[in-house]
């Protein structure tokens, strides 16, 4: 039991580093992201005009999921080291790092037991003090691994990492709880001394109150505050506080920054570019419905950076909206307002999810100049 716990901790460690600094990566890529010179280049190379092109002429190449618009967010995470390794740290492949880590370590206690006659496949009773021998070696080599290797490497990777959610909080006291069970549990079981002392309390209840710890942290306070945050959001946060945060361009760029720790800096960055496209479309198109070309690069650069299935910021949308952004391309009705309804949804998750939380932040932050 202590390696697969030790295993999912080391699990949850990979899992935070990747999706903070993938986050981190995130906000970087999108808020170096300027087009202003790609379109210029593209404009000219359609005529003279460089305002208006027809909407007709240019959707063909835009639409086509072949040959993409090229996209400033894109070269940059290209750059990133946890983007170009994303797949190594999905759900998918950290289960298959702690089956594999179950596997060896069955393998080793198996090949213990085949030479082993006090703790025998097919055992007979056993004598003494079933805590002591050398069968143990495969318990004490991979969690000392564990201990004095892996989790230290783990901790150099969250050192500048600082989640909203406390999991690093979590992560760093199940490190100490186990390393304390573990050292005890050696001391207890191999030590002579305290054998009698075994009897009365055995050196595996230390690996117990350890789970039990792990427990507590993991999952019974989480569970707690979740409780207590749901109760007092809605007296804390109001409408009205959120739609000022979003029209100060400098508490903005708080929340922004704030999102990479909440794991949602894709919503922040598809709201401004989306009120960028607003802005700029309030003169679309001319009396012959000609759509403007910046306009229509932006609208496509937007739907592969946030709504096409491989987008790279990839947002949490409803099916329905998304399939609705997609038939607008399939029959090429693009206008400016075709991301209104996921921008709708955005705002929506921004202010019941990451808003609450940025409030409570800056409530305790209050302090220390505004720093998050």
């Amino acid at each position: 039991m202590m390696p697969l716990w030790l295993l999912a901790v080391a699990g949850r460690f990979l899992r935070l580093a990747f999706l903070y600094h993938f986050s981190q990566a995130k906000l970087m890529a999108g808020s170096n992201n300027s087009v202003n010179g790609e379109l210029a280049g593209i404009c000219t190379e359609h005529g003279e005009d460089r305002n208006l092109v027809n909407l007709n002429s240019l959707q063909k190449t835009f639409v086509s999921q072949q040959q993409p618009a090229p996209l400033i967010p894109t070269t940059a995470l290209d750059e990133n080291w946890y983007y170009r390794h994303r797949s190594k740290f999905t759900t998918k492949a950290t289960f298959k790092f702690i089956v594999l880590g179950i596997l060896l370590q069955a393998a080793l206690t198996g090949l213990a037991q085949s030479f082993s006659t006090k703790f025998a496949i097919l055992p007979t009773v056993a004598r003494g003090n079933c805590l002591v021998g050398w069968e143990f070696a495969p318990i004490f080599l991979t969690c000392g691994f564990y201990v004095f290797v892996i989790c230290p490497i783990f901790i150099s990777w969250l050192k500048l990492v600082n989640d909203a959610y406390g999991i690093k909080r979590e992560l760093m006291a199940d490190f100490a709880v186990g390393v304390a069970s573990f050292l005890l549990y050696i001391i207890f079981a191999a030590i002579p001394l305290f054998r009698e002392f075994n009897q009365v309390f055995p050196a595996a209840h230390w690996c117990v109150i350890a789970l039990m710890l792990s427990h507590i942290f993991s999952i019974v306070l989480p569970i707690v505050d979740a409780i207590r945050g749901t109760l007092n959001k809605q007296s804390k946060v109001s409408l009205a506080s959120f739609e000022s945060m979003l029209g100060d361009s400098t508490q903005f760029e708080l929340f922004k920054h704030f999102s990479m720790r909440d794991f949602s800096v894709e919503n922040a960055l598809f709201y401004e570019r989306c009120i960028r496209l607003r802005v700029n479309s309030k003169q679309a198109t001319n009396e012959k419905g000609v759509l403007r070309a910046d306009l229509l690069l932006e609208i496509n650069s937007i739907y592969h950076t946030f709504i096409s299935a491989q987008s790279e910021f990839q947002l949490n949308l409803e099916a329905s909206t998304v399939k609705a952004i997609h038939r607008h391309f399939q029959e090429k009705t693009i206008t400016p307002d075709i991301f209104d309804s996921a921008l709708c949804e955005v705002r929506n998750l921004m202010y019941r999810h990451t808003y609450p939380r940025f409030v409570k932040l800056r409530e305790k932050s209050l302090d220390e100049s505004g720093i998050f």
